[in-house]
C-alpha cells in the first residue's frame, strides 16, 4: 500500500492555495496525498470514494479553518477518520477555536502571514513516517 495521506478541507477560496501547496510539497517529499477534488470520479457515491479513499491512507491531515467550522463535511470526516483509528493530524488557523472533536488533539497552528511555516512543520512530522514505512516494506 502506498503511504498516502489523506487531506480534509472546506471549499474557501482562501484554502486552495494554501491546499495545492501542501500537495505539492508532500509530493516533493515523496509522500502522497489524496484530495478528493483532484479525483474526479463522476458519477460514484462520494461516501464510498471517501471511505476507500481514508481506507488507503496512512495519516488524516484536516486543515481547519474559519471556512470549515461552517460545514459539517469536514467534522463527519474527522468523526469517520477517528472511528477508523487513523492518526489525524490537525493543521489550525491561529484564529480558530477548537471543538469538541479536536478539543485536546496538539494542532499545527497556520500563521496567515506565514503559512509555509505549518507545511513545513508536517513535512518535517510526514517524511519520518515515510521513511519508516518505506524500510519496513523492503524487509
Amino acid at each position: 500500500m502506498a503511504y498516502k495521506v489523506f487531506i480534509s478541507h472546506a471549499m474557501d477560496p482562501w484554502e486552495k492555495p494554501f491546499l495545492d501547496k501542501v500537495h505539492l510539497t508532500l509530493s516533493q517529499h515523496g509522500v502522497e496525498s489524496y484530495v478528493a477534488e483532484y479525483d474526479p470520479k463522476f458519477g460514484e457515491n462520494i461516501s464510498q470514494k471517501f471511505t476507500r479513499n481514508l481506507e488507503y491512507s496512512i495519516l488524516f491531515l484536516v486543515l481547519y479553518t474559519n471556512a470549515c467550522c461552517a460545514t459539517q463535511y469536514v467534522n463527519q470526516e474527522i468523526s469517520y477518520a477517528l472511528k477508523a483509528n487513523k492518526k489525524v493530524v490537525i493543521m489550525k488557523e491561529r484564529s480558530v477555536s477548537a471543538n469538541e472533536l479536536i478539543y485536546g488533539m496538539e494542532p499545527i497552528e497556520i500563521d496567515p502571514k506565514n503559512p509555509q511555516d505549518a507545511i513545513h512543520k508536517f513535512v518535517n512530522f510526514a517524511v519520518p513516517l515515510q521513511q519508516r514505512k518505506d524500510e519496513i516494506d523492503g524487509l
